[in-house]
């Protein structure tokens, strides 16, 4: 149950963040009154922003720069839940900051660093509630990795190989499955064009789909084409 309410939780996220993404990107070639070349400052400076009241707030970096010491707390359960949330919520808005204004950067490692957030915070409830190991809380965590990049990326199958490759045991594999397809599926359902078909179609780039080109009118609407939606 646990896993699968942590799909649903990660399907949301993924949803949350790809929306986000395609809007803000949207939005800054609409911002005419300033150069494009200071487009990526302003991301940089509220990526910048959000780093140092996540350094404030819980002495830990991973907002930007060197996410490993951070996510090794999460994987052994030494981690605050209030720190875990903030983080996964500072980590989104931080990386659709940075990427929508054309600063560097990409998706697949902040998904995992926004799954593992994710994951620790239900893993810590489930601890909190039914008294079970602090070790839960790196599983839920690994689990959280895997089930916000299917949701994102759309591909359920290459997280649940990312994963074995990471602890290299298959004891996660059951539950990774049931919180990956859950994300995947819900994902699909609500936003049915994965992101970076998406960000291509915001370029006006479309990829072929079986035996025919794909056409958009058979997607949802994607926003940001010409300042415009594009159906």
């Amino acid at each position: 149950m646990w896993y699968a309410l942590l799909g649903l939780l990660a399907a949301i996220v993924s949803v949350a963040f790809t929306d986000s993404l395609l809007g803000l990107r949207a939005w800054f070639p609409r911002l005419t009154g300033v150069p494009r070349w200071v487009h990526p400052a302003i991301g940089g400076a509220a990526t910048g922003g959000m780093a140092v009241a996540a350094l404030a707030l819980f002495h830990l970096n991973g907002i930007a720069g060197d996410p490993y010491k951070t996510l090794t707390l999460v994987l052994t359960g030494k981690m605050t839940m209030t720190a875990m949330a903030v983080f996964c919520v500072l980590k989104l808005a931080s990386t659709v900051s940075s990427y929508s204004s054309g600063g560097s950067g990409g998706i697949f490692a902040p998904a995992l660093f926004m799954g593992a957030m994710l994951g620790g915070t239900v893993g810590y409830i489930d601890v909190a509630v039914f008294h079970h190991s602090q070790d839960a809380i790196g599983a839920f965590a690994v689990v959280g990795m895997g089930a916000v990049f299917a949701g994102i990326v759309r591909a359920p199958m290459t997280s649940v190989l990312i994963i074995f490759e990471m602890t290299g045991g298959y004891g996660l594999v059951p539950p990774l499955m049931i919180a990956n397809m859950t994300a995947f599926a819900l994902a699909r359902h609500w936003r049915h064009t994965p992101v970076y078909e998406a960000l291509l179609a915001q370029d006006d780039i479309y990829l072929p789909h079986g035996s025919g080109p794909f056409d958009p009118g058979d997607s949802e609407s994607l926003p940001g084409l010409d300042g415009e939606t594009a159906h």
